[in-house]
């Protein structure tokens, strides 16, 4: 469903969507709103997050506590400059 509708993540029972990349995934891939729905433990992961600013550069606005990691912040605004708005002031 969320191949289709990425917003469909929101329906989908929170014990099993928990920490399920592929499905995050492709949610963010089909839209990238559905990012509010995806767990913060995916939020806070590097290789998810690198994964989902390869599909959406825009992901990266939704990276949690990465905005403050420096290697996470260098790769995505080398993947899309405008993405420095979401950089945290500590770097």
């Amino acid at each position: 469903a969320v191949m289709n509708n990425g917003l469909a993540i929101q329906f989908i029972e929170s014990s099993l969507l928990a920490d399920d990349t592929q499905i995050s995934i492709a949610a963010v891939t089909n839209c990238i709103e559905a990012f509010k729905y995806v767990s913060i433990n995916l939020r806070n992961d590097t290789e998810f997050m690198r994964r989902a600013i390869d599909v959406n550069s825009q992901s990266f606005a939704y990276a949690s506590q990465l905005a403050n990691d420096k290697d996470t912040v260098m790769y995505a605004v080398t993947k899309d400059s405008t993405l420095l708005q979401y950089v945290s002031d500590i770097l």
